[in-house]
């Protein structure tokens, strides 16, 4: 049993992800880490490059994605990015996994773009098949309503998730990554899995691979939202803490619940 990562962003997050797809598996490698999953948001553009350099290093490669989940249906029309939906991972469990991804991803952005591409609660009943789901971070079902003082909403989200999907194939994430309030909300996650009989697994957002790159991530978010780093006001991340990190650091910040497993 050994540690893996399964929520990280390459460069393929595009403005968001300061990880060069090449330099990931190595990585992992050099950590002792036996297996690492790619989870860029809605998109598989760096599946090949990931599964080739996944196996030159020895480490199994999970393919996955993010996806933005509307719970109110692809009619809604929200007025702000923000309003436009849910985060959730996606991990593939095998080939016909794989192919209800890529049909979730081809159907987000055709079909449901609204700020963001964007699946509803049917898309995902009709493609769960060999797909594995996570509850995701700050973004996500989970964390975000309790962080916006809605622990009711994050029942309310969380339920027909685990109607479609099951117990089988739904973790509630947990994350300390720096952020204010992360032993807050791992507290309200977990009681939260325990209430619907879900297992919990420790991730940690991996935007980039060392302490030192976060300015690297901090620039491209900028460029995302057309600011420059001299902007006055302008919302910076509070955290270095986006690495690739090892297991006995994972293992420090999370106590008493590390399922980030892979057997």
């Amino acid at each position: 049993m050994a540690f893996a990562h399964l929520h990280v962003h390459s460069q393929f997050s595009l403005l968001d992800g300061a990880i060069p797809i090449k330099q990931l598996a190595p990585a992992v490698a050099a950590l002792g880490q036996e297996a690492v999953a790619l989870t860029d948001h809605c998109n598989l553009y760096g599946a090949v490059t990931f599964d080739k350099t996944c196996k030159g290093a020895g480490v199994k490669p999970v393919f996955g994605a993010g996806l933005w989940v509307d719970p109110l249906g692809l009619n809604h029309r929200p007025t702000s990015a923000r309003d436009a939906g849910y985060h959730l991972l996606c991990l593939v469990e095998n080939e016909q996994g794989y192919l209800n991804l890529c049909k979730l991803i081809t159907s987000a952005i055709f079909e449901g773009m609204h700020y963001k591409p964007r699946v509803d609660l049917d898309a995902l009943r009709e493609h769960r098949e060999g797909l594995i789901v996570l509850t995701s971070g700050s973004r996500g079902p989970v964390r975000s309503a309790f962080l916006a003082g809605r622990e009711d909403k994050a029942s309310e989200l969380l339920e027909p998730l685990t109607g479609i999907f099951g117990r089988d194939h739904l973790y509630v994430e947990l994350q300390d990554v720096g952020l204010p309030r992360d032993g807050e909300a791992n507290a309200f996650s977990r009681s939260l899995a325990e209430a619907f009989s879900l297992d919990t697994v420790v991730t940690n957002s991996v935007h980039y691979l060392r302490p030192q790159d976060a300015p690297t991530l901090d620039l491209l978010q900028c460029i995302g939202k057309g600011q420059s780093l001299n902007h006055p006001g302008r919302q910076r991340s509070p955290t270095d803490q986006l690495y690739l990190k090892s297991e006995e650091e994972i293992r420090e910040e999370v106590d008493n619940n590390c399922q980030g497993i892979l057997g």
